[in-house]
This record gives C-alpha cells, sequence and structure tokens, in this order.
C-alpha cells in the first residue's frame, strides 16, 4: 500500500517510521476518467498526536495499587511467651463438675415438681415420673447423637443451624434464652422461698442479692463457679439420700399410711377452668405432664460442651438421667409412705414446701430445717447453672451474627464474657421486681419453653440422620427412640 514516503519520514520495508510532521504518501496514479482527461493524483496524510492519560476513571478498588512488602522481625521472647501460652493445657471440666453444673438443676427440680405431681396424680404419683424417666433414656441418646456429630455451645440452636435455616435455628434460641431467665427467676425465687420458712426474710430483696451473688462468681470464671456446683451437688445428693432412706424406714413401721393411701380416690384436675374428675387417665396424663417439670435442666449441658473434656458428655448426661430415674421415682413412691394424700397437714395440703414435711414427719424438725437450707442452695446452684448456660449460648449466638458482637467480649482480668453475665442479672432482676417475687407465671413458660426445645432438638436429629448422614458421631440412635421420644414431649 506505501512505498515510499514523503518529507518528515523514512521507510524501512513495509513499516513506516512515523515523526512530528505530516507525511505525504503517493499513491498509484488512477486511470483517467472519460469525463475528465486530467489524471488524479490523491494524497493521504497521517497525522499523531501524543496524549497523556490521566488517572483511571472508575473505582479505587478495581486496581488497589502494586502494594509493597516489609520483612518484620519479632523479638524473640515475645514468640517464647506466646508459645507457652498455646503451650499450656486448657482448663477443661471432668466427669464429677459437669455433671454438677447441670445435676444442680435437674436435681433441684423435685423440690418444686413433687407437690404438683401430687397434686394431679394422686395414689400413681411413682406411675408418671417412672414415665418421665422413660423419656430421658430416649432423650439420653437424641442428645448423645446430636452433640457427639457436632461438638459445639449452644445446644438446639447448633443442631439446628446444621440442619436447617438460621432462621428456624434462632426460634430454637430465643426458646433456650427464655428457658434460662426462666430458670434463673423460678430457682432463685423457690429457694429463697424454702429459707423464708426458718428465716423472715424479704423475699423481693433477697432474690435479686441472690442472683447478683453468683453473677459475680460467674464473672469470676466457670472453672472455679464448678467447684461451687461440686460442692453443692454433693451436699443435695446426700440431703436427698436421708430423706429416701427415712422414707423407707418410716414406711416399714407404719405401713398403715401408704395403704390408706392406696385406697384413696382420684384428685380432680384443673382443665381449661373446669374440674375433671379423677380417674386413672387423667392421674396419669396430667401427673406425667406435671412431672417433666421434673427433668428441667437436662438440657443445659449441651450448651456448655466445649468447656467439657473429651467423652465427658455422654458420661454427664449418663449419671443425670440415673440420678433422676432413682430420686424421682424412689422418692414419689417415699412420699406416699409418709404422709396422707388428705386431711391437714397431707400430701394436698403442703404445696409449697412438700419435701420439707416429709422431712419432718419421717426424722424431726432439725432434718426439716436442714432441707430447708439444702433446697435453698441447690435452687441457688441452679441459678448458677442458668449462668453458665446462657453465656455458653450467647456467645455462640455473637459469634454467628445473630447477636451483637461485643456480647462475645472477654474481660481481660478473667476471661468471662461480663456482657452476656450483667445482661442475664438485669433481665432476671427485673422480672422478680416486676412479678414481685410470684414465679407462677413464670414457670409456666420455662415448662413451655422447655418441651419446645425437648421437641426441636429430635427433630434436629431426625433431620441430621436424613440430611449430615457422613458426619461421624460416638452413637447412633435407634429411630424408634427419636420418634417416641418426640411423640412423648
Amino acid at each position: 500500500m506505501v512505498s515510499s514516503a514523503g518529507e518528515g519520514g523514512s521507510t524501512t520495508g513495509n513499516l513506516q517510521v512515523p515523526s512530528a510532521a505530516y507525511m505525504e504518501v503517493l499513491s498509484p496514479r488512477v486511470p483517467s476518467s472519460g469525463a475528465s482527461s486530467r489524471a488524479l493524483n490523491l494524497r493521504r496524510r497521517k497525522i499523531e498526536i501524543e496524549i497523556v492519560e490521566g488517572a483511571r476513571k472508575g473505582p479505587t478498588w478495581q486496581f488497589p495499587g502494586s502494594g509493597s512488602s516489609e520483612h518484620v522481625q519479632v523479638p524473640q521472647g515475645e514468640l517464647t511467651e506466646i508459645q507457652e501460652e498455646l503451650d499450656q493445657p486448657k482448663k477443661l471440666l471432668g466427669q464429677l463438675p459437669a455433671t454438677s453444673i447441670s445435676g444442680n438443676d435437674i436435681l433441684s427440680s423435685v423440690l418444686y415438681s413433687a407437690s404438683s405431681v401430687a397434686a394431679k396424680a394422686g395414689k400413681l404419683m411413682p406411675i408418671p415420673l417412672l414415665m418421665v424417666s422413660t423419656v430421658l433414656f430416649f432423650f439420653r441418646f437424641i442428645y448423645e447423637e446430636v452433640v457427639t456429630a457436632i461438638p459445639m455451645n449452644g445446644g438446639t440452636y447448633n443442631a439446628l443451624l446444621n440442619t436447617t435455616s438460621k432462621r428456624t435455628a434462632a426460634v430454637a434460641a430465643c426458646l433456650s434464652i427464655l428457658s434460662y431467665i426462666a430458670t434463673g427467676v423460678v430457682s432463685a425465687t423457690s429457694g429463697v422461698r424454702y429459707l423464708n420458712n426458718q428465716i423472715d426474710i424479704p423475699i423481693v430483696g433477697s432474690t435479686i442479692i441472690l442472683l447478683g451473688a453468683f453473677a459475680v462468681l460467674a464473672v469470676i470464671g466457670i472453672t472455679e463457679s464448678s467447684r461451687v456446683a461440686v460442692v453443692i451437688f454433693l451436699h443435695h445428693i446426700v440431703v436427698l439420700l436421708i430423706l429416701f432412706v427415712s422414707c423407707v424406714v418410716y414406711g416399714i413401721n407404719h405401713p398403715h399410711i401408704f395403704r390408706d393411701n392406696m385406697h384413696a380416690g382420684y384428685p380432680e384436675v384443673d382443665f381449661a377452668g373446669s374440674m375433671l374428675d379423677g380417674n386413672v387417665f387423667t392421674a396419669i396424663f396430667f401427673g406425667f405432664g406435671a412431672s417433666m417439670l421434673g427433668i428441667t435442666g437436662f438440657e443445659s449441658s449441651s450448651n456448655y460442651v466445649e468447656e467439657q473434656k473429651p467423652g465427658v458428655f455422654r458420661q454427664t448426661l449418663r449419671n443425670m438421667w440415673a440420678l433422676v430415674t432413682f430420686f424421682n421415682v424412689g422418692l414419689g413412691t417415699g412420699i406416699l409412705a409418709v404422709l396422707p394424700l388428705e386431711g391437714k397437714g397431707g400430701i394436698y395440703d403442703s404445696s409449697d414446701d412438700l419435701l420439707a414435711m416429709v422431712g419432718r414427719e419421717s426424722v424431726g424438725s432439725w432434718f426439716e430445717s436442714w432441707i430447708c437450707v439444702d433446697a435453698f442452695v441447690v435452687l441457688s446452684g441452679a441459678v448458677l447453672t442458668s449462668y453458665v448456660g446462657i453465656c455458653g449460648l450467647v456467645r455462640r449466638l455473637s459469634t454467628d451474627r445473630v447477636l451483637p458482637a461485643f456480647l462475645a467480649k472477654t474481660n481481660k482480668l478473667r476471661g468471662t464474657n461480663h456482657y452476656i453475665i450483667g445482661i442475664y442479672f438485669l433481665l432476671s432482676s427485673s422480672l422478680v421486681l416486676i412479678l414481685n417475687a410470684d414465679a407462677t407465671t413464670v414457670n409456666g413458660v420455662y415448662t413451655y419453653a422447655f418441651l419446645g426445645l425437648m421437641a426441636m432438638f429430635s427433630c434436629a436429629c431426625m433431620l441430621l440422620k436424613g440430611k449430615r448422614s457422613e458426619i461421624p458421631r460416638d452413637i447412633h440412635a435407634p429411630w424408634a427412640a427419636v420418634i417416641i421420644g418426640f411423640i412423648l414431649v
């Protein structure tokens, strides 16, 4: 196309070397047409303009820059200090401390559930208590499968988060938070009322002081608080053992009381505002519902599983099931052997402090005082369980961005979640003030929240079997146990 260059330019082969001047290139001659006899000489001019580009338009993140590199020399002393901190063994809970924290909650339930079961079931009181122990036996394997497959804090929330949506898991988290708040309020109020039978103290103020004292203990740390829980737990077991043995001895010496109770009628049951005549069905059905209060706290161990040593969680569930079966069924039968069902001072008449009345009748007034003090102490231990469980749950929720992240912050002195503990104390104390330490309403919330959590956990186990069967776990709960457990709650 180009054969030669005009002035200001040069040609090297087929390439033109540009210059700042105009370049004139001669094109081949065009043949003349008939209309014009002049030959046309066409010229093409090429202009090159040098342009300096400015900054690139558009977002800066498209080209953040070439970056830089630095060589940092970390002092050997700091590296040694960090390594020593990493090499230190983490303080995890063993079998006894882990069982004590949740065991205080579940074994303290008998103190306020025994009278409710007796009022509904009457002389058939041991039967619904045994049925509840059977339910707990099924849920023992359900909890073991789910938690050993996903060993993380959060309980039902964690199980549903790994099998369903985050929204569904958040519903379970709300029920768990309600359950822990209700546990703290009911346990603290009931404990103070037991103590009030021996010492005249203000109920509302003493309940708030009790909640505050265990808030301070929770801030100190779970390891130190677990030692307190162990002492409370062992003391409570000793008291319940003495009470059980005294009931057996008293029943052997006075067999007519148990015989007369077996010939008594069934109690009337309040159902939706109307009274139903008592029979075998109402005694077992409504007694079973009231007996579910006797196992509240069984779910709390799954909310601090990360603080337990490997393999301890399964042992904790086994221990709680065995203790609940022995003491609930044993004391349910022993109560019928000591006190008559009807009459003044009988089982129906002693709704507030039934176990204390049984202790006074079978042993003496000094044992009644001991039971009241023990009830106050062990119900206080259930308050500690609430603090430990709520910390593990809310810390997990804040990590998953379900709740604000500042809740997971720890204090530098003890490494505990002071924001969670403080907010829980404020919420529970406000409920005590609003309800004037009357835990009847909160007790209903407690029951529904607990049963809802148990049902949702069994659903999570079913979903885990179907959708996440590839996850390794220590145990596989039978499908029959999962379905029966779900139906019973």
